[in-house]
């Protein structure tokens, strides 16, 4: 039996009344969805949590990008802080149908776009093997999933991977194997769209592949898997080529975050136990066990093509170390449409789909309060107990993270050209990702700038926010309750430094704290000349140190100027010789804090601000920048670096060989040091620059930003003699 046999071929008289009885149930339950969904998100007030809060920042990046006519910003927008780069397609229908007055709400209308397509390609995937109202049960059943439900709820990328992986499986059985031109054109089409909503598409397009691979020994299929594939390649590599450089890297770290080993216990086997509650119990019985029982009505010799989808997509991310139930997502369509090959009696699918309908009700209203079962073998293997009544429904909750932002820029310096805010807090719905989200959205990104702690704890910053009680999560909140102990702490330098301000309550019963910097009283350091012979800080080292300090600015609490000159500076690793440099409007304290009087010594300090930062001289040897790479760049090993008018650096990033020619130069409008790629090599194989993708070119700002927040002023620089010198 060839696979373009049609059912009347295969002893099956098909009509039309099924598919069109589908679809106009298909056309009711989105239309009950969308009623859900405007209810949902009218009494749903919390702020979104980490991803979320990216996604709508992304959103509103393409948002004034298209309001400035900038489509060159939008194709090479920067990712965000620790993320990698996203494909723009899910952001730019997030976009398109966000309402500036309610961007959280309104956001999730696109979710309802990729539910219909979703649940319209399990139907035609399912009608495909089994043209009856079985394939609209199957329909429903899934999308009324407690996962699907979960993820119609927020703002998260996969149930846009799980649409459109749906749709491409549909047009791959449409093709009959590439013996069609129309699916064979649209699973191009479809392929090229799913990779530019997120990069884990092609992990689920197994079957494709296969199919791929066989079509090319096929005389009759050779050209329409060809073209297939140049269409699919086509629309979606210009975006990966300018993003690739950073998006492997990122990615690799990102997979590995609170990863487990594949190897480790029962790692391999997660997914499917996790599924058992992303599914719902019974949808998850019956459809594993469906797969092992194919028995379809027509198409049979295709049947292969869901359960190879499905086992493909688990392998793969069950390898994956950081593994979450929405990854595997759309790996589930083709086990949802395996409900119609499997020899399952009509009664017990409808069944099914009136069951999930209620699960789908209550995860939404929270009629019956979540109900959990712990299974009595648990401690042999460990299945998660399993939730008979799961639900999420919306909560009226305030975090106050609007009104804590407009607080801020209310009491900030107008004077400084932004505040920074170090944000001691890292849960679910209070976070730097929605901070710093709020802050574009309440149009604030010119006068507030949100950080993290790091060693230095909130250095540079006029404001700190604590959380008060829980942090967040333990496996996320690493340094964390170090920070809180020292802000805490009467007796520590935050307490000389910085004043509480103003308390908010949380949700939660914990409170937010926010801490404004003081004005020094007295000055740290009396006026005059102060030398050291060395000098030891958190990430700073300095040798032969002496300090001209200026004139006390009692009304500022700031130093008007202080030069500093050393014989050697050790700052984050990179060591700097011959510095002179002059700080204006500087304010700092010691870390032994409790000082009465200004000293002329003491063994640590912090910065709290500065206005100006003057470099008059100071000179990087080729051996210094050469130990600064190998230390910041994971794997990099470098041969030798060149520092002759130019950058010439040849050296090995895991294992690969590599040789770049780069320049660096000043720019005016805005202040910045641009180092651009002029030539690469691999091994002995020259290369495009374009391949680095925006790596090609990197600027370092010399205007005031979150991480210096201040002016730099750098008279000029020479590169010669195996040395970097200012000026």
């Amino acid at each position: 039996m060839s696979t373009d046999e049609s059912a009347e071929d295969q002893g099956l008289a098909v009509g039309p009344a099924p598919f069109i009885i589908g679809l106009l149930g298909l056309a009711v339950f989105l239309a009950a969805a969308a009623l859900a969904l405007k209810s949902f998100s009218g009494r749903e007030s919390r702020p979104p949590a980490w991803d979320q809060s990216v996604h709508l920042e992304i959103a509103l990046d393409y948002r004034d990008a298209w309001a400035d006519r900038d489509l060159g910003k939008i194709w090479k927008l920067a990712p965000k802080p620790g993320m990698p780069p996203f494909p723009p397609l899910y952001h730019l229908g997030m976009m398109l149908l966000m309402d500036p007055a309610d961007p959280v709400a309104t956001s999730l209308r696109i979710n309802w776009v990729y539910l219909a397509l979703m649940t319209l390609s399990v139907f035609m995937i399912a009608y495909h093997f089994r043209p009856d109202a079985t394939a609209l049960a199957a329909a429903i059943a899934f999308a009324a999933t407690p996962i699907v439900a979960r993820l119609y709820h927020t703002q998260l990328v996969d149930l846009s991977v799980a649409a459109f992986a749906g749709l491409a499986f549909w047009a791959l059985l449409a093709s009959r194997g590439f013996r069609r031109w129309p699916g064979s054109l649209a699973f191009g089409a479809l392929f090229a769209a799913g990779m530019l909503h997120k990069w884990s598409f092609f992990t689920y397009m197994a079957p494709a592949y296969l199919m791929g691979a066989a079509a090319l020994f096929d005389g009759k299929c050779r050209h329409k898997a060809v073209v297939a594939a140049a269409i699919g390649i086509a629309g979606c590599a210009p975006w990966y080529a300018a993003h690739l450089p950073i998006l492997v890297p990122r990615l690799l770290q990102a997979s590995a975050d609170y990863g487990v080993p594949v190897t480790r216990g029962w790692a391999f086997l997660q997914y499917f136990m996790e599924s058992i509650n992303a599914l719902g119990a019974p949808f998850w019985f019956l459809a594993w066990l469906g797969l092992w029982i194919p028995d379809a009505q027509r198409n049979k010799n295709l049947w292969w093509v869901l359960p190879a989808g499905v086992f493909f997509a688990y392998f793969i991310w069950a390898l994956v170390p950081n593994r979450q139930m929405r990854f595997f997502l759309p790996g589930l369509v083709p086990l949802a449409a395996s409900l119609a090959i499997a020899g399952w009696p009509k009664p017990v699918t409808w069944a099914l789909a009136g069951f999930q309908l209620l699960l789908a009700v209550n995860f939404s209203a929270g009629w019956i309060a979540p109900l959990t079962v712990k299974l009595p073998y648990a401690k042999y293997v460990p299945f998660p107990p399993i939730e008979l009544t799961p639900g999420d429904p919306p909560r009226r909750e305030d975090w106050k993270i609007g009104e804590i932002l407009r607080e801020v820029d209310s009491r900030r310096d107008k004077t400084a050209p932004a505040a920074n805010l170090t944000l001691v807090a890292n849960d679910t719905y209070f976070n730097g990702p929605n901070f710093s989200w709020t802050v574009k959205r309440e149009k604030l990104s010119s006068a507030v700038s949100i950080r993290g702690v790091n060693s230095r704890l909130c250095e540079f910053s006029q404001f700190i926010v604590l959380k008060k009680g829980c942090l967040g999560p333990e496996k996320v909140i690493e340094g964390l309750p170090k920070a809180a102990a020292i802000i805490q702490d009467p007796d520590q330098w935050v307490a000389a430094a910085y004043e509480p301000a103003r308390r908010w309550p949380l949700p939660d019963q914990s409170e937010a704290v926010l801490y404004q910097r003081k004005r020094l009283r007295t000055p740290p350091l009396r006026s005059g000349r102060a030398s050291f012979d060395s000098f030891i800080s958190t990430s700073v080292t300095a040798s032969r140190l002496r300090l001209d300090v200026g004139r006390w600015n009692g009304a500022k609490g700031v130093f008007e100027s202080v030069e500093v000159l050393a014989k050697e500076v050790s700052i984050r690793d990179l060591k700097v010789s011959g510095l002179d440099a002059v700080m204006e409007g500087v304010g700092f304290i010691p870390l032994a804090s409790n000082m009465p009087v200004a000293q002329s010594y003491w063994d640590d300090l912090r910065f709290l601000e500065m206005q100006r930062l003057k470099l008059k001289s100071l000179s990087v040897a080729a051996e210094d920048l050469k130990a600064f790479l190998e230390k910041r760049v994971k794997g990099l090993k470098v041969k030798s670096l060149g520092l002759e008018k130019d950058i010439v650096v040849d050296a090995t990033i895991k294992g690969i060989s590599v040789r770049l020619w780069l320049s660096a130069a000043m720019r005016d409008s805005p202040k910045s040091v641009v180092v651009s790629v002029e030539r690469l090599d691999v091994g002995v194989t020259p290369l495009p620059v374009w391949v680095l993708g925006t790596l090609s070119r990197v600027t370092v700002s010399l205007e005031p930003n979150a991480e210096t927040p201040f002016f730099i002023d750098l008279p000029g620089f020479t590169i010669r003699d195996g040395k970097i010198t200012v000026p």
